[in-house]
């Protein structure tokens, strides 16, 4: 019987190994299949434990599927929720705790192993936990056999911060982590369409490129280290959060081609979440899409900078909103300066700023300094509290010859000491839209002989006479010099003279910056459709509001002047200065002037009204044909430019017209009334009077003598 059994026994043994005995269509093993031999039972378990794990390895990189972080705690004990994750391809479970030391920055790995160290980690004793506390970023992980869960942070006895670089989940392609190099990952990956996969901190040796027939997927632990003197260019899409994914400080890294529309100066470790300066993120995200240009987006959060930081061509920052992105200037410079050197003419092509805040400080320089520009659009920009100017555009700089086609829209710039928005340096063709510029120092916008301007639809509101800086006008609009200017359907609020020393809206023939005078020559400007108003309050003072000199062909129509009730001093419609220019041609057409002390003061120039003025009470009645004239004060008045003393014509608004040859006031009227005009009306010689009731020879009369009410003879 025992003999039976062990025959029946072979041959079960045999035909079960039958079973794994390779055939020549089965691909080769990595562990040895089990045989007939005595080494079955060991070849067995070894086969079945790691066989699959072998396979895994080569397909994926180590991952988590679940746990092995923790939070922050009173203590230096972190107990990480259960881990289960699959390391060199081994199902790995762990419920272990971690102790800290006290003042450190650990990083945390877990290994396929509970024994012995590894590489640079030290073993925490009996668990797949290692830490490594003597470096201030995560070291290379040791081997395939692990994987960088988190770093963790201590400090006055306790866990104070907790980074989660856990690579979750699983992800398909080809994974860069199976070799020590990128170098090596990427000459085996080959021109493979598969996306390369990095979920560890990974050296790159020599210069480097990844094929634009992948995708770079760079999961949490994810990190590209190139050596010192080194570059690695990305001609691949990039696939990854807002974290940083790239070391600073060592190689170069480019990223060409057109597949990435935006990158993240989080990339390069920039954060948006403390106090630490952002200058060096920066400018790594910068240099890395030089050679194309592109654009850098910027997550939720306050970013601060100290130092200048040089934007060239073909490069836009955007944030996520004016509210949620801060780009802040701790230091004394300007913040941010477009400006390109490598291109002819050293103009500065296509750049732009949107969806951000951008912060100063009382002594900080500009903003933003945008140097010959060629195309620059701020759009979605709130700019606010530097020591200088908001945005500055700076035409014609070191002998270039552009500064056109500048843009600010829909944009906030405010309480910046030296002003709101610059435009210097005989630039032409800009746009400012949409805004609201107020409460700045020397002015709101300043164009220096500008061409080609528009500022529409701008509040410009809160300028007073030395409220930023002591002696010192605060002006909304400044013209020095330029044509083709139009300020159009803007509202002038809230602005006021010190006391009896006036300030103006609108100014030509001033230097914003220097405060003085200036002696540019402004040409074509028209101002329409505006809203003038002097407002009551504590600010209270002197205003005039509009102030020209140097001036030349100048339309002032349809705009709204104000003087509000009981305002305390003087208000003024349009002043004109001693340096007003010979033959100005100053048009004034259908605009209210509402209660002011005076429409026009100043130097005696040749101008034109066309003017219908309106009283408050006729302009609230009911009119089928607009308002009705309540007096017979003048309505319109004509004057040839730079000959006459008196007006050449004039028309009234009882119907009469008034003419004369402006060497003296016009005496000569065209008249029309009811009865004779004898020792009634007053004209002079050659006046006509039609008799609306008259007959035969009493219809018509002409004035012949005298320059009282007689003299008129009945024809």
């Amino acid at each position: 019987m025992t003999r039976t059994l062990h025959a029946l026994a072979t041959v079960l043994l045999v035909g079960f190994l039958g079973v794994f005995a390779p055939t020549p269509a089965q691909a080769d093993p990595h562990q040895t299949v089990p045989s007939a031999n005595f080494s079955f039972m060991s070849d067995l378990q070894n086969f079945l434990r790691v066989e699959d794990a072998n396979r895994y390895a080569d397909l994926f990189s180590s991952l988590v599927v679940s746990g092995g972080i923790h939070s922050t705690a009173a203590g230096l004990v972190g107990s990480p929720s259960a881990l289960v994750a699959y390391l060199g391809g081994y199902y790995t479970t762990e419920s272990g705790t971690i102790t800290y030391p006290d003042e450190s920055i650990c990083h945390v790995i877990a290994h396929k192993d509970t024994t012995a160290n590894q590489g640079s980690y030290t073993r925490v004793s009996g668990t797949h936990y290692l830490l490594n506390c003597a470096s201030t970023i995560p070291p290379a992980i040791p081997n395939a056999n692990s994987v960088l869960l988190m770093t963790v942070t201590t400090s006055g006895g306790a866990i104070t911060a907790v980074t989660d670089l856990r690579p979750v989940g699983s992800s398909l392609g080809f994974h860069a982590c199976r070799y020590t190099t990128l170098d090596d990952a990427i000459a085996a990956l080959g021109t493979t369409t598969t996306p390369l996969v990095v979920g560890c901190r990974l050296r790159v040796l020599a210069n480097a490129s990844i094929p634009a027939t992948t995708a770079l997927v760079m999961t949490n632990a994810g990190i590209i280290c190139p050596d010192t003197g080194t570059t690695t260019t990305i001609n691949a899409f990039i696939e990854s959060a807002s974290r940083q994914i790239f070391c600073t400080g060592a190689g170069t890294i480019l990223i060409a081609g057109s597949r990435n529309l935006a990158i993240y100066s989080e990339w390069w470790g920039a954060n948006p979440n403390d106090s630490a300066i952002n200058n060096v993120p920066l400018r790594a995200a910068v240099a890395a899409i030089t050679p194309g240009g592109g654009m850098i987006r910027f997550a939720c959060g306050s970013y601060h900078f100290s130092g200048n930081i040089e934007i060239p061509s073909f490069i836009s920052l955007r944030g996520t909103g004016m509210q949620c992105t801060k780009l802040i200037n701790d230091g004394t410079t300007d913040l941010l300066t477009f400006t390109d050197s490598t291109t002819a003419n050293k103009e500065l092509r296509f750049g732009g700023i949107f969806d951000m805040s951008i912060q100063g400080n009382s002594a900080s320089g500009h903003g933003v300094v945008v140097e010959n520009p060629y195309h620059f659009s701020a759009d979605l920009v709130r700019i606010t509290d530097h020591g200088g100017i908001g945005i500055t555009f700076d035409s014609h700089v070191n002998g270039s010859t552009y500064g056109q086609n500048m843009f600010v829209t829909r944009s906030f710039i405010l309480q910046n000491l030296g002003g709101g928005v610059r435009l210097s340096g005989s630039g032409n063709l800009a746009v400012i839209d949409k805004s609201s510029i107020n409460q700045n120092g020397f002015y709101g916008i300043y164009a220096d002989r500008h061409k080609q301007l528009v500022v529409r639809d701008v509040e410009l509101a809160d300028y007073y006479y030395e409220s930023a800086i002591a002696g010192h006008q605060a002006i909304p609009v400044v013209i020095n010099g330029g044509s083709a200017i139009s300020i159009l359907n803007n509202s002038f609020e809230a602005n006021a003279g010190n006391g009896a020393t006036a300030n103006t809206h609108i100014r030509t023939g001033w230097d914003g910056d220097a405060q003085i005078a200036a002696l540019n020559d402004t040409q074509r400007l028209t101002i329409s459709y505006n809203d003038f108003k002097s407002t009551s309050g504590a600010h209270e003072g002197a205003l005039n509001h509009i102030t020209l000199d140097r001036a030349q062909g100048v339309e002032i129509v349809e705009n709204f002047f104000e003087k509000e009730a009981g305002y305390g001093y003087t208000v003024n419609g349009v002043t004109l200065g001693a340096d007003m220019l010979t033959n100005g041609g100053l048009l004034f057409r259908s605009n209210k002037w509402d209660t002011l002390d005076a429409k026009l003061t100043g130097v005696s120039r040749p101008y034109m009204f066309d003017d219908v003025y309106f009283d408050s009470a006729s302009l609230s009645a009911t009119a089928a044909r607009g308002a009705h004239c309540t007096s017979y004060t003048q309505i319109t008045q004509w004057q040839r430019y730079d000959i006459d003393t008196y007006d050449v014509s004039q028309i009234l608004c009882d119907g009469s017209m008034v003419r004369g040859l402006g060497a003296a006031a016009p005496t000569v009227k065209f008249l029309v009334g009811a009865g004779s005009p004898e020792g009634v009306i007053t004209a002079g010689i050659g006046s006509i009077y039609q008799r609306t009731n008259g007959g035969a020879n009493t219809s018509l009369y002409v004035k012949e003598s005298g320059t009282g009410n007689t003299g008129w003879v009945a024809k």
